[in-house]
């Protein structure tokens, strides 16, 4: 394990209709500042954690405190990351007062935001007057853009012009869960499954979650689906971590993947027709956001490995998911 990310505030200033957990200026969902506090201490205490990462909703909406645990977090060591959706880019001098901030803090990574979703609300001027005043402090920028098939970020790129020189830019697809589930279809880069032979789960990042859960990865989809390792109030970094690494299905789903898991399921008449997926991330919300489905999938990758058909798998502890049978 090397990162934790800690969404600490399911507020916002706007609310896009892409937003994978729904946030907007009425949500109430928040981490504690003890908890916060909490996490970001144990954190430091651990050799195989070198970054922490804050996110919401929009994480400057408490502004004192996050800019607070990344000094501390800094301090103790620790590579930080701020996900920010910009809305303080309204003057030369307000974005030039958060960056002081963030500098003097010891931000080591500024991500923002900003795709046609964003843009709706956050103008893109906001983002180059940003980037602009960002000059002066030189911390390290990055753009995360949701793109869909009408809406695939490249005019946006194209508006930030020469600010937008040397400013790493990840477009992704847009997954359907929370607001963005009620986008049309046909406008998601969709794939067939049973085409798709690279189906396992990409990576894992403890996600310490405004909703009060840990998940074990940090998915737009994860909160969707059953695979919550505790609760934040109750669960340390360290059984976290031991959750993390020490559960069946997890391992099952990185090293071995969902395909043969997606037949099982349709041999069982769970699944049926042509599965249509954006990506692994998606899929696995199918699979584990659906109670029957759940329960059926985590019994099946129970008896794989205990019979010793997933030879990778080391039997340890079984998984303790809230779908679990």
């Amino acid at each position: 394990m090397t990162g934790v990310a800690i969404a600490v505030d399911s507020r916002c200033p706007i609310r896009c209709e892409h937003c994978y957990f729904s946030c907007g200026p009425k949500s109430q969902d928040r981490l504690s500042d003890d908890a916060v506090a909490r996490i970001v201490d144990e954190c430091i205490t651990r050799d195989d954690i070198d970054s922490v990462s804050f996110t919401g909703g929009e994480a400057l909406l408490r502004k004192p405190l996050v800019l607070s645990m990344i000094a501390k977090a800094t301090s103790g060591g620790l590579h930080t990351t701020l996900v920010t959706n910009g809305f303080w880019g309204v003057s030369d001098r307000l974005a030039k007062t958060y960056l002081a901030d963030m500098k003097s803090s010891g931000l080591s990574r500024l991500t923002i935001s900003y795709d046609y979703f964003h843009q709706k609300y956050v103008a893109s001027r906001k983002i180059i007057t940003i980037l602009a005043a960002n000059r002066e402090f030189g911390i390290p920028c990055s753009i995360n853009m949701a793109v869909t098939k009408s809406e695939d970020g490249l005019n946006l790129i194209k508006e930030l012009d020469e600010m937008g020189f040397n400013v790493p830019v990840t477009r992704f697809p847009v997954v359907p869960v929370g607001q963005a589930s009620s986008l049309p279809g046909n406008e998601l880069f969709r794939h067939s499954a049973e085409d798709d032979k690279s189906l396992r789960c990409p990576s894992f990042e403890l996600l310490y979650h405004f909703d009060g859960k840990v998940y074990p990865c940090c998915s737009p989809a994860i909160a969707s689906t059953c695979l919550s390792l505790g609760s934040v109030d109750s669960l340390s970094v360290d059984e976290a971590e031991r959750r993390l690494t020490h559960n069946q299905v997890l391992a099952y789903i990185q090293r071995v993947g969902f395909r043969d898991l997606l037949m099982e399921c349709r041999r069982e008449g769970l699944v049926t027709g042509d599965v249509q997926i954006v990506n692994s991330c998606d899929l696995c919300r199918m699979i584990f956001g659906d109670e029957d489905i759940a329960r059926f999938a985590i019994c099946y990758i129970r008896e794989q490995v205990q019979s010793g058909d997933s030879a990778p798998i080391g039997v340890g502890r079984q998984n303790g998911f809230s779908c679990d049978a």
